[in-house]
């Protein structure tokens, strides 16, 4: 066929009907009476409350700890308090991540980003009353050691500093 090995030959481009365009330009955007939440440290918007809580608790310490002897594991949500007890201590325990895991809380993130939310608190002031749990959990459960260095429980993640 002429043309084919003709280097400025080329196909048509593709173009949808506006019609198609129209609905796949909407896919992304969200509806313009979609509630907004943004977050009072960043500004980042979220479509629900309970997203933007759970974003808020990035910025301060790991509320959950492992309670393996001499694990300096923690972090913020249960299900990666299971994923890291069956990956790291699976032998422990029948491989079964422990029952109860409300159990493992060192403090109270939520209750601290409710205050900081409703602005009777400032996130400095939940981070040092998070940090000073942290140090007191830390005596109670005899892991003084394992979090030595490290209060936030996030080594590798600079902790954020905020300026009110």
């Amino acid at each position: 066929m002429q043309g084919d090995d003709d280097p400025e030959h080329h196909p048509p481009e593709f173009v949808a009907p506006p019609q198609v365009q129209d609905q796949a330009a909407g896919l992304d955007a969200a509806p313009a009476d979609a509630p907004q939440h943004p977050c009072p440290i960043c500004g980042r918007p979220f479509d629900r409350n309970q997203e933007m809580t759970r974003h808020l608790c990035t910025f301060l310490p790991h509320s959950i700890y492992c309670a393996f002897p001499q694990c300096s594991y923690r972090c913020n949500r249960h299900d990666a308090l299971a994923s890291h007890w069956e990956k790291k201590h699976g032998h422990a325990n029948g491989g079964r991540a422990p029952q109860q895991q409300q159990h493992y809380q060192i403090y109270d993130s939520n209750q601290l980003v409710t205050r900081v939310i409703n602005g009777h608190m400032t996130m400095d002031d939940a981070i040092a009353g998070a940090l000073s749990m942290v140090e007191m959990r830390a005596q109670q459960l005899g892991k003084e050691g394992a979090w030595a260095g490290d209060l936030w429980g996030r080594c590798r993640m600079r902790p954020h500093v905020f300026e009110q």
